[in-house]
């Protein structure tokens, strides 16, 4: 906003107008002292422009009036760009994550249908062997043939 008071009532325009993206709004309102302020409203992107000047023209002289940014508008910017990293960040980390909870179920999966490494039957840290032990006495019905010689 750039905003002078005068009589007759001051013409306001602004330098740099050409990377400007809407015409200014004017308004001008009556003083009880005959006076007219007028107030020349211009919205603009912070993007390109750092600061902007007014002309202000009147009968008694010329003034050229810098406009500068607001800091709180810089401020704004800087956090809407914090926001959108720190979500990205929290999204690839629940991505991450997801990802690994997925390939871990897979691995559960594989293990769960595959055969066990190690012997069905145990007794303590020794095998079982009972049922596999060769009596060393031959039985009845088989005939053994000794030969001397």
């Amino acid at each position: 906003v750039c905003s002078a008071t005068g009589k007759p009532a001051p013409k306001i325009t602004w330098l740099e107008d050409r990377d400007l993206d809407g015409s200014p709004e004017i308004h001008h309102i009556q003083n009880a002292n005959g006076t007219v302020t007028v107030a020349n409203r211009l919205t603009f992107s912070a993007n390109h422009l750092r600061a902007l000047a007014c002309v202000l023209d009147h009968p008694q002289g010329r003034k050229v009036k810098a406009v500068h940014l607001e800091k709180g508008r810089e401020g704004v910017q800087k956090s809407i760009i914090i926001l959108v990293i720190l979500i990205a960040v929290v999204f690839l980390t629940i991505l991450i994550l997801w990802v690994m909870r997925l390939i871990n179920r897979k691995r559960k999966k594989l293990k769960s249908h595959s055969p066990p490494r190690t012997p069905a039957k145990k007794k303590g840290s020794h095998q079982d062997l009972s049922e596999k032990a060769v009596n060393p006495h031959t039985p009845k019905h088989q005939h053994v043939v000794y030969q001397n010689e």
